[in-house]
């Protein structure tokens, strides 16, 4: 799905979380447990009016990629529209 870009979205983490299927990680403070599935905390930075392609939505943020395909990350969904 394609959507575009109302409102200017510049990520504050440099050093986003990034786990692969079947890491173990630790969960608080004795809680192991195994990822399920890749997750990766990046934000994508985007200018207003540009338009990204999202395929996956997670509490209230959309996996974007932009159309060159070099750059993905999350959105917020508050910052995105659907083009139809």
């Amino acid at each position: 799905m394609k959507f575009k870009i109302i409102e200017e979205h510049k990520s504050n983490n440099a050093t986003p979380i990034i786990v692969k299927k079947g890491e173990k990680i630790k969960v608080g403070e004795r809680s192991d447990g195994t990822v399920l599935e890749d997750y990766s905390a990046k934000e994508l930075e985007v200018k207003k009016d540009e338009i990204v392609e999202g395929n996956k939505e997670l509490n209230g943020w959309v996996w974007c990629s932009k159309l060159s395909g070099m750059e993905e990350g999350w959105l917020p969904k508050e910052k995105i529209i659907v083009l139809r």
